[in-house]
């Protein structure tokens, strides 16, 4: 009977994984032009305070996460939620009403972040051998990512010259395909799922655990890292560097390789030789020595300023996995509701990122901001030593 059960759930990775690829395709798409669309409505110093709002209404669906699973079960939930996402993103192309977008867009992250946590529940349901997490984390993420590092490129050859809405349509189209999977194939699948503890019901589980309080506290640096990186390099490169858009797309695909390149072989070797700590310390190092070398650069060389944004994602891919593949290890069937706030790291990175980083460039500057996130970086270093390694 575990057998029959076990085969049951891992004949669903694949549709887990598909999906997650689509909507992950669905989000990056727009990810990097989001800040860029935001500043043709609101000054520049103000789009981090937009980005901030839709984190706090993601904390805030992730709080009430275990009452709507509870009442309207994973299935119905997650359609429902896809259904939302389309329709706010679709709106974002088509209105040119400055109040309309804002809300919207405030809505749309708040609700993309949310089904990345459902899909997260799926996957942590469908995959229960704990010798295979690293391998199992590492696949999910290296085969969406292998598909998501053309979607800069690709966002770029859409916008052309300004045009954002051809962007937007192409990404709520993503989530249709996502929706259709999800209505065929996961009904079963959400019946195996129970209701998670909610955000403050699982806190004592991290301040009890030495090494999960030490995961947690690294991931949303990483989180902190994304927010400053992926809200202001794009208006820093395009306004202050003077590259176009096809230029910037090409120099994100490049840089986002490393998510497909080495995830999954250091998933691997967390699981067969070195454990996750060593490499979490090794990403850490990397991502704070290139940003703040980032932060050096003060003029518009394309192959020296990709090969830096490369060398920052080689370390952030490191600590995804290496984050990924330790909680998952921890977490088992028993205490598989805690991941609401491990994946609550990401808004609350994105938060409190936002906050200070608006803060930082509205007081000084662009260089500033980037060198003061690379010594920030150092700090995971610190949180890393401490946890118990799993080899």
């Amino acid at each position: 009977m575990q057998t029959a059960v076990r085969d049951k759930h891992i004949n669903s990775l694949p549709s887990i994984f598909v999906s997650f690829l689509l909507l992950s395709f669905h989000a990056i798409l727009v990810i990097y032009i989001n800040s860029t669309f935001l500043e043709q409505f609101i000054p520049a110093s103000r789009v981090g305070l937009i980005f901030a709002a839709g984190s706090l209404l993601s904390i805030a669906i992730l709080f009430i996460a275990p009452w709507l699973i509870k009442k309207i079960g994973m299935y119905y939930l997650t359609i429902a939620m896809l259904l939302l996402e389309f329709f706010f993103v679709g709106t974002l192309a088509f209105t040119k009403v400055t109040t309309i977008i804002l809300v919207f867009f405030i809505l749309y992250r708040g609700v993309v972040a949310s089904l990345f946590y459902f899909f997260d529940l799926f996957l942590e349901s469908a995959s229960k051998v704990e010798s295979k997490t690293g391998r199992i984390r590492g696949l999910y993420l290296a085969l969406a990512n292998t598909v998501v590092i053309i979607s800069p490129t690709l966002a770029g050859l859409l916008l052309g010259e300004n045009h954002f809405e051809r962007v937007y349509i192409v990404s709520a189209l993503f989530v249709i395909p996502v929706l259709l999977i999800v209505i065929r194939n996961f009904k079963n699948e959400s019946a195996n799922i129970e209701s998670p503890l909610g955000v403050l019901k699982a806190v004592p589980h991290f301040v009890r655990n030495k090494n999960l309080r030490g995961v947690l506290f690294a991931r949303t640096l990483l989180q902190f890292f994304y927010a400053w990186m992926v809200v202001y390099t794009p208006v820093y490169l395009y306004q202050h560097m003077g590259f176009d858009w096809k230029e910037i797309g090409f120099m994100f695909t490049i840089m986002l390789m490393p998510f497909a390149l080495f995830q999954f072989p250091a998933g691997y070797l967390a699981d067969k030789k070195y454990g996750e700590k060593e490499i979490l310390i090794f990403g850490f190092i990397v991502m704070s020595l290139a940003t703040i070398g980032f932060s050096l650069v003060d003029i518009p060389n394309f192959l020296l300023i990709t090969i830096i944004l490369f060398l920052t994602r080689v370390g952030a891919s490191l600590v995804e996995i290496m984050t990924e593949s330790y909680f998952f290890k921890k977490v088992d069937e028993d205490n598989s509701n805690i991941i609401s706030i491990f994946r609550a790291t990401g808004p609350i990175g994105y938060l409190v990122g936002l906050l200070i980083g608006s803060l930082v460039l509205y007081l000084y500057s662009f260089q500033i901001l980037f060198a003061l996130l690379g010594v920030i970086m150092l700090f995971g270093v610190y949180f890393t030593v401490g946890i118990k390694d799993t080899k």
